[in-house]
């Protein structure tokens, strides 16, 4: 939390959302540095590929740690591989983060841990639009306005779905490492009412706005410039790895959010931002994935790969996303890939 009196830092995202140290998240435990991962270690062994991996609550995982992407990428490069070499992911996700916050936790900590991939966890939804800091003014800033405000929101929520106000967000306090919905997501409860998931998804969608993007897109590419950057004066090498919104994948959710609203379908483009990524790595040489037609055949094959009336992958689509992950960063690290 800001230690500010009147206003919210812009700069707190990490004091408010990284994990305390050993804090228990799904019934696992976070390391001694808050992230929800096995122990870093300083010193990287020999015969080591070791990746850093920075992301938001995707990255993070809202799923048991098994069953994060990250966890399932490692496990599966050090499957049925040369046993001459060992593979190393860093899951240095934070919930609530941003571009600007993965540059920041990459220059203090990740760079130290000499990593040989910076794998940078893209999210479509909204890492555009986190990229550029709230004005002063911004009312959302200031907690006279908005804690009143979220007080409102939550007592809304808990109304729609029937439930007390102190379950509405506390979905990860929950401590089964292996609930029942892992297994078969047609046992998972909503996470969200019909029209608060709606109206986050409609935020998300103006990410994809053929309209109003050009400053926070030229912020955005400026961080990820930096990053690149950094690494590459450590001698690594940078990967962008595209989470599509699930607008991409869904076409009833999309349609739904439309017609909710009474968009017009004309002004989005939900493929354009991918292109513009995809051609910014051409031009810095930043290895990309982007898994939008990856995750729209997993939402095919699987039935869902959400959780339900959530933005984030429940543990199909995490197995999906690790799927595409291995090959991807095994040809990265390739002694023939330039």
């Amino acid at each position: 939390v800001s230690n500010h009196p009147i206003f919210m830092r812009y700069n707190s995202r990490l004091e408010r959302f990284r994990p305390q140290p050993h804090q228990k998240r799904m019934g696992y435990e976070c390391n001694s540095m808050g992230y929800y991962d096995t122990e870093f270690q300083q010193r990287k062994p020999e015969e080591t590929y070791r990746i850093v991996a920075l992301g938001d609550s995707f990255a993070q995982g809202i799923v048991p740690y098994p069953y994060n992407f990250l966890t399932l990428t490692e496990e599966g490069l050090n499957k049925n591989t040369n046993r001459s070499r060992n593979w190393e992911i860093y899951n240095m996700g934070v919930n609530g983060t941003n571009p600007k916050e993965y540059r920041y936790l990459y220059l203090t900590e990740g760079q130290y841990y000499k990593p040989d991939l910076v794998l940078i966890c893209f999210y479509m939804g909204n890492d555009f639009r986190g990229s550029i800091a709230p004005k002063f003014f911004d009312r959302n800033r200031w907690y006279l306005y908005f804690l009143p405000k979220r007080w409102f929101e939550i007592r809304k929520e808990a109304q729609a779905r029937n439930v007390d106000t102190s379950k509405v967000g506390g979905e990860l306090e929950q401590q089964d490492p292996d609930p029942p919905h892992v297994h078969d997501y047609r046992l998972e409860k909503p996470s969200y009412s019909v029209e608060r998931h709606l109206r986050i998804e409609r935020e998300w969608l103006k990410s994809f706005s053929k309209s109003g993007r050009s400053r926070s897109i030229r912020k955005t590419l400026h961080t990820l410039r930096e990053i690149n950057q950094i690494a590459r004066s450590n001698s690594a090498r940078t990967a962008l790895l595209l989470i599509p919104d699930e607008l991409q994948v869904n076409d009833s959710l999309y349609q739904e959010v439309l017609d909710y609203f009474g968009l017009d379908p004309n002004d989005f483009d939900l493929d354009e931002p991918g292109k513009i990524l995809a051609q910014f790595c051409r031009e810095e040489g930043i290895e990309c994935l982007d898994l939008a037609q990856t995750m729209r055949k997993g939402q095919k094959e699987l039935d869902r790969t959400y959780h339900l009336r959530d933005m984030h992958w429940n543990a199909n689509g995490n197995r999906v996303a690790s799927e595409a992950l291995i090959p991807f960063i095994r040809k990265i690290a390739s002694p023939r890939s330039p």
